[in-house]
């Protein structure tokens, strides 16, 4: 299992929400470069980028960051996600260096439209799922559109995606761990990497969520930003678990 670093901007700065609301964040940094750096320089193999401005916006609405942070990474790779619902702003991510696009809102509003994207560029296309239980929500969190996770993955589970980032809105920022059998569900539909977000509050409970789950990745936050915890402690930690990180393929 990967763990993946994960840097939310919000008016320039990064910081955390409660269960996806706006009104309910902490500022953790003002300096979001240096959070990224800070991240590479412990152990970050790669990090999870989310423009939440531009999520709600409907457009990008921190590019100048994001693109600070892609040239800060170097080699370690960017996936970003927020405000992507055009195919310009999608190239235009990948032609600054984005390793990775996170589709959410577009992907479940404009099905063929995500398909030709994803079939465009293929491996590079990560879908994003955020979901309060099994039902899934788009326009930065707020319209819950009636269709389950479910039944969205029947229709792309054959195509070339990378991975899948589901995030459990209710837990997002918690801190109270993962709904494991939820997580189990999805993880066990198909051959698509899952990327789980939202939930640890500690090393334990990545333990659990690798013991539990086929989930290959988790992308972390607050885990990080309270207390002093790192990517090469969490990785000691798990390698003590029997559990080797390694990165998504």
């Amino acid at each position: 299992m990967l763990l993946i670093p994960a840097i939310d901007l919000k008016n320039g700065c990064c910081v955390r929400l409660l269960q996806g609301d706006m009104n309910a964040s902490t500022i953790f940094s003002e300096d979001p470069v240096s959070v990224a750096k800070h991240w590479i320089e412990e152990g970050g193999r790669r990090l999870h980028v989310v423009d939440l401005d531009g999520a709600f916006a409907g457009r990008p609405k921190n590019e100048r960051l994001i693109s600070e942070i892609v040239e800060a990474a170097g080699e370690v790779p960017v996936q970003v996600g927020g405000g992507i619902r055009t195919r310009a702003i999608a190239e235009a991510y990948l032609a600054a260096g984005v390793s990775s696009l996170i589709i959410g809102t577009k992907a479940v509003a404009d099905t063929p439209f995500f398909e030709a994207l994803v079939k465009d560029y293929p491996g590079r296309i990560i879908l994003g799922l955020d979901a309060r239980g099994e039902q899934i929500a788009t326009e930065g969190w707020v319209t819950d559109v009636g269709i389950s996770i479910a039944q969205y993955l029947s229709k792309v589970k054959d195509w070339p995606i990378q991975a899948i980032v589901y995030t459990d809105i209710t837990r997002d920022g918690m801190m109270k761990g993962y709904d494991l059998e939820l997580m189990s569900l999805i993880s066990n539909k198909l051959d698509i990497p899952i990327i789980a977000c939202g939930g640890a509050g500690n090393f334990g409970h990545l333990v659990d969520l690798y013991k539990n789950t086929d989930v290959a990745a988790a992308a972390c936050s607050s885990i990080f930003h309270f207390g002093d915890n790192c990517p090469m402690q969490a990785r000691t930690y798990m390698r003590n678990h029997g559990i080797e990180m390694r990165n998504i393929k």
